[in-house]
C-alpha cells in the first residue's frame, strides 16, 4: 500500500489541473444553458455532497483504504449524471411551465418531479 499510495498521489497531483479545468468547463456549460448562476451552483453542489457521501460510504462503511485510478474515473461519471440530471429537470420544468402558465407553483413543481425524477 505504501509504494502503490506514493505513485498515486504523486500522479493525481500532476493531472489534477486537467479534472479542475474540465470541471470548470462543465460549470460553464451550465451556466450557459440554464441562465442562472444560483441553478447552476446549487446543481454543483448537489455534485459535490454526492461524491461526499460517496466517498464516506467507500471508506467508513466498506473500509477500503486506498482510493485507486478507476475509483477516480467514478467522480467523472457522477458529475455527468449530476450535470445531466440538472438539464433533464430544468427542461421539464419549462416544458410544463409553457404547457400549464397559469398552474399554481406547487401543481408545476409537483409535475416537473412526477416526469424528471424518474
Amino acid at each position: 500500500l505504501g509504494i502503490a499510495f506514493r505513485i498515486f498521489s504523486r500522479r493525481v497531483v500532476s493531472e489534477s489541473i486537467y479534472l479542475g479545468l474540465s470541471l470548470l468547463v462543465i460549470f460553464l456549460v451550465m451556466w450557459i444553458y440554464t441562465q442562472s448562476f444560483f441553478i447552476t451552483s446549487l446543481g454543483c453542489l448537489a455534485i459535490v455532497f454526492a461524491m461526499i457521501l460517496a466517498y464516506f460510504i467507500y471508506h467508513v462503511v466498506f473500509r477500503v483504504p486506498f482510493f485507486g485510478y478507476l475509483n477516480l474515473l467514478s467522480f467523472i461519471v457522477v458529475v455527468g449524471v449530476g450535470a445531466d440530471d440538472v438539464f433533464v429537470y430544468l427542461d421539464v420544468w419549462r416544458h410544463t411551465k409553457a404547457r400549464r402558465p397559469d398552474a399554481p407553483l406547487a401543481a408545476r413543481i409537483g409535475e416537473t418531479l412526477k416526469h424528471a425524477a424518474l
